[in-house]
C-alpha cells in the first residue's frame, strides 16, 4: 500500500518563546486533517473526506510502540522532527497535533522561520488508507494508518490550520551593538529577513511574535539598544512574560536598569546584597513560584544565611543551585 498525502492549510495566530531542557525546539500546533471534504479531488477523481475515528487505532499503535512519534517533515520532505504521540488526538474539527521541529538542523531552522513568518501555514498528512468507499460523490476514508505530517506551502483543503508557532529554545544571547547606532526598523527588518534564509538565525532578532530588536551590523546579527528600549514599551502593553524576560536579560547585558516594574530576571549585581527575606520576595514577585516552592528554594541555600559578601563565582554557583532545584521541583510537579 502507498502512502497518500492530504494537504491542509490555515494561518499562524501566535508565536512564543520558552525554554525546555536546553534543547532548541520549534513547535507548530494545529489540525493535520479535518473531517470535511478536501473539495479538490483525491486519487479517484472525487473529493476525499476523512471520517472521525479513522486514526484512533493508529494513534493507539504508536502509543503501544514506546510512544513512537509521528514524523514531521518540511516542504522538501526532509525529516525535521516529530509529533509526540501524546499530543495527537481527534477532536470535533479533525486530527490535532503538536509538532516539534529540531532547530539544531539547518532544515528545521529554515522551516520554523518560514512558519513563523507566515509563509508555511499549511499541513500535509501522510497516511496509508486501510478502509474506504465511494459514496455520494466522495471517497470516505474510514480507517488509515498515520505515517507522517508536513508543513507545506501549497494548500488543498483550507479548513485545517496551524494554530500556534512556539519556540522552545535557549535564550538567544546576541551581542550588543556598540556606539549607539541609529535604529531604522524598516531597513533592519529587510536585512534580518534576508539573513533568515541564509542561516536560519534571524528569528533570534524578534521578541513577542514580531517585535524586532536586532539588525545586521558588519555582517553579524546584533541587538540595537534603541530597539530594546522601544520593544520594552510594546511588551509592557502586551504583557508577554517570556518577551519581558528576554528583554530584561539584554538590559542586564547593557548594564541598564530594567524598565519593568516587576522584574523576572536579575543579574549578580542585583542580588549580591540580598538577605533570604529579600530573595523570597523577589522570587514571589516573578509570579513563577508558589509559596512552597520559594520556601524550598531558600531552604536549599541555608548554608548561606546571607547573600552579602559572596564573590561572583560563589553567587553564580548559588544561582545555579536555585535553578537546579527549580527544575527538580518542576519535574516532580509534572510527574
Amino acid at each position: 500500500m502507498n502512502v497518500e498525502r492530504s494537504v491542509m492549510t490555515g494561518e499562524i495566530v501566535e508565536t512564543k518563546q520558552i525554554e525546555v531542557n536546553n534543547v532548541p525546539i520549534g513547535v507548530v500546533i494545529g489540525h493535520l486533517a479535518t473531517w470535511q471534504s478536501d473539495s479538490q479531488g483525491g486519487i479517484y477523481g472525487v473529493p476525499d473526506r476523512i471520517l472521525r475515528g479513522s486514526y484512533v487505532e493508529s494513534i493507539q499503535e504508536h502509543k503501544a510502540r514506546n510512544n513512537r512519534q509521528v514524523r514531521l517533515k518540511d516542504h522538501h520532505m526532509n525529516t525535521i522532527g516529530g509529533f509526540p504521540i501524546q499530543s495527537v488526538k481527534e477532536d470535533n474539527v479533525g486530527l490535532f497535533g503538536e509538532g516539534h521541529i529540531n532547530l539544531e538542523t539547518q532544515q528545521g531552522r529554515e522551516a520554523y522561520s518560514l512558519a513563523r513568518q507566515g509563509v508555511l501555514v499549511d499541513f500535509s498528512v501522510g497516511h496509508i488508507v486501510q478502509e474506504d468507499k465511494i459514496e455520494n460523490g466522495e471517497r470516505l476514508i474510514m480507517k488509515a494508518r498515520l505515517i507522517e505530517a508536513s508543513i507545506v506551502d501549497e494548500p488543498k483543503n483550507r479548513r485545517a490550520n496551524i494554530k500556534e508557532v512556539k519556540t522552545m529554545a535557549r535564550f538567544a544571547d546576541l551581542p550588543i551593538a556598540t556606539g549607539n547606532p541609529t535604529w531604522d526598523e524598516d531597513s533592519a527588518r529587510n536585512r534580518v529577513m534576508e539573513l533568515k534564509y541564509v542561516d536560519g538565525n534571524g528569528a533570534d532578532a524578534f521578541v513577542d511574535d514580531s517585535i524586532l530588536i536586532a539588525d545586521v551590523v558588519d555582517g553579524k546579527l546584533m541587538v540595537i539598544p534603541a530597539a530594546v528600549h522601544l520593544a520594552a514599551e510594546e511588551v509592557k502593553k502586551s504583557g508577554n512574560k517570556e518577551a519581558q524576560l528576554t528583554l530584561e536579560r539584554y538590559f542586564g547585558k547593557m548594564e541598564v536598569d530594567s524598565p519593568f516594574e516587576s522584574k523576572s530576571f536579575y543579574t549578580v549585581s542585583d542580588v549580591q546584597d540580598w538577605t533570604n527575606t529579600e530573595l523570597k520576595a523577589a522570587l514571589l514577585d516573578t509570579g513563577r513560584f508558589s509559596n512552597g516552592a520559594v520556601r524550598a528554594l531558600v531552604a536549599r541555600s541555608k548554608d548561606q544565611p546571607r547573600v552579602a559578601g559572596l564573590d561572583q563565582n560563589a553567587m553564580e554557583s548559588l544561582i545555579e543551585k536555585i535553578q537546579a532545584t527549580t527544575n527538580s521541583l518542576r519535574g516532580k510537579q509534572n510527574a
